[in-house]
């Protein structure tokens, strides 16, 4: 028993390593992430304050309608944008890890202008790029929303309610990464004469028949998220009002400095190196695994959208567009 601990514990020590290196070399990268997302954030809230203004000083129908019509504009067009933008982001860090995993290191300068060609040179067009990304979690929260119907029935017990939402909370956590997880399948299987559909659905496929090594991180990475999101806030939150005084302005300002710093703990320390932790645990999972075919049609009868992506992976593959133009990054 003592043996299994230290071997667990040297496992815990070796992947954190890892983990950490990934995240201090690709720091700027990091950042410049977090800084987009706040850039977004406060934009998009500067334009509906500016529609929300013209409504209350026009005080007509009309300067309502244009305001309402302009605010649902914002709020979409944002929504694609960062997306978008948000997503390439995404991509190229998951090739970055990718990169580590095989090499055991990181480009040291130039990690945007390699994110970018790796994404490229892997998926071709940004737009097969986001299809792929929303018929996965499309696929995913099928599979998901089954697994919590299936285990509907807590509900009725005592305290059941409870113990539904921490399963909840726990399959959020072991799914939030998967798309990224199947991004770094399709990365590292560059090479390969199979299309980017049939790595995608044998990368979910695999990602299913590794989930107890992959629960295991999900499980970590769930108490981390809670501390860090919850926690955090609250013990922060209460030292502020003991601090200052609960009928103080300033408290109020004080909480919000609190929220966005941990904000800023979650964006740029948290996530990163959960994304890195879940994509490591999972390359590791897979190493000498074959995409089951049994469970492959079992997780298809759950979702439509996995269907989709397995019929797909048998179409011919559309050539590639490769050129510089696709994606902003």
């Amino acid at each position: 028993m003592f043996c299994m601990a230290t071997k667990k514990v040297k496992e815990v020590r070796v992947i954190f390593k890892r983990v950490k290196d990934i995240w201090s070399k690709t720091f700027g990268f990091t950042i410049v992430r977090a800084a987009w997302s706040l850039v977004y954030g406060l934009v998009k809230i500067l334009l509906i304050l500016l529609f929300l203004w013209l409504i209350v000083k026009t005080k007509n129908v009309a300067g309502l309608i244009i305001g309402l019509i302009g605010i649902g504009i914002v709020l979409g067009i944002s929504k694609l944008f960062h997306r978008y933008i948000g997503y390439m982001l995404k991509l190229g860090y998951v090739a970055l890890i990718v990169e580590y995993q095989q090499t055991g290191s990181l480009p040291k300068e130039g990690q945007f202008a390699y994110a970018k060609n790796k994404v490229i040179g892997n998926l071709g067009s940004s737009s097969i790029a986001a299809l792929l990304d929303q018929l996965i979690s499309g696929a995913v929260n099928q599979v998901t929303n089954f697994l919590v119907r299936a285990m509907s029935f807590l509900e009725k017990l005592p305290g059941g309610n409870f113990v539904l939402s921490l399963v909840k909370m726990f399959l959020k956590a072991a799914t939030t990464f998967i798309d990224e997880s199947v991004m770094s399948y399709i990365f590292i299987n560059t090479k390969s004469d199979k299309s980017k559909w049939k790595l995608a659905y044998e990368g979910i496929v695999l990602y299913g028949q590794s989930w107890k090594e992959i629960a295991k991180t999900a499980a970590s990475a769930s108490l981390i998220t809670i501390l860090v999101r919850y926690v955090l806030a609250f013990i922060l939150g209460i030292i502020a009002i003991s601090s200052i005084g609960f009928g103080s302005v300033a408290v109020y300002i004080v909480i919000g400095l609190m929220l966005l710093v941990i904000y800023a703990i979650e964006d740029i320390v948290v996530e990163p190196m959960l994304t890195a932790s879940m994509i490591l645990t999972y390359q590791d999972a897979i190493k000498e695994k074959t995409p089951s075919t049994a469970l492959a049609d079992k997780l298809s009868k759950f979702s439509s959208k996995l269907r989709k992506i397995s019929q797909k992976a048998d179409e011919p593959e559309e050539v590639p567009v490769t050129g510089g133009a696709g994606l902003g990054m």
